[in-house]
């Protein structure tokens, strides 16, 4: 259902998804679902929806500091996968400012998150902070979970493909975020022509 005036693809109908699925048949849809945004009865049962993947975002909320991850949120995080699950989709966990969020910020939501179901621990390099010599530490905090890692990469310094060399190096990457030329909020993501050449 529509929740603000920012156009079809910020919060989008399942009308709206349902003609992607029409015209571009075979695709596979994710959405992402921002915490403090919107909650399970946004959603429908994923039977009656063509959503496949449900990205719960993780935001820095704080105007003190990037990131600040508290009881709250995480609850209201755990209310959402579950709820989420419960009708039916697969999930994953989206930490936006990742290298913001401190080892207990992590650990915490980890912890809450320990029985649900993820596909995949997402890392977001909001604003590109993230480059080449920091991206490494950051997979490794992720390795003690035993969760596929997905990657998010921003191209605010046009470095995304460094970023991408970097952390496929460590063979720890199982899903790769990319748009088509770049595509994206600021200075772009991670561009689909660039990873193509790349790998191929």
């Amino acid at each position: 259902r529509k929740l603000t005036k920012k156009g079809k693809w910020c919060y989008s109908s399942e009308d709206d998804i349902n003609n992607i699925v029409k015209k571009y048949k075979g695709c596979k849809i994710a959405v992402m679902a921002k915490l403090g945004t919107v909650n399970v009865k946004n959603f429908v049962k994923k039977e009656k929806s063509n959503i496949d993947l449900v990205r719960v975002l993780v935001p820095h909320n704080d105007k003190n500091r990037v990131s600040i991850i508290d009881d709250k949120l995480i609850n209201e995080c755990y209310t959402l996968c579950t709820g989420l699950l419960k009708l039916g989709y697969k999930i994953c966990l989206n930490f936006a400012c990742f290298n913001h969020v401190t080892n207990i910020e992590l650990e915490n939501v980890m912890t809450k998150l320990k029985d649900v179901k993820l596909e995949y621990l997402y890392i977001a390099d909001t604003y590109g902070n993230l480059d080449e010599n920091n991206i490494e530490f950051q997979l490794e905090r992720l390795y003690k979970y035993n969760i596929p890692i997905g990657l998010h990469l921003h191209n605010f310094r046009n470095d995304a493909l460094f970023k991408l060399k970097t952390a496929l190096k460590t063979k720890s990457v199982s899903i790769i975020d990319s748009c088509i030329n770049g595509m994206g909020r600021g200075l772009g993501n991670l561009k689909s022509e660039e990873v193509l050449i790349y790998l191929k």
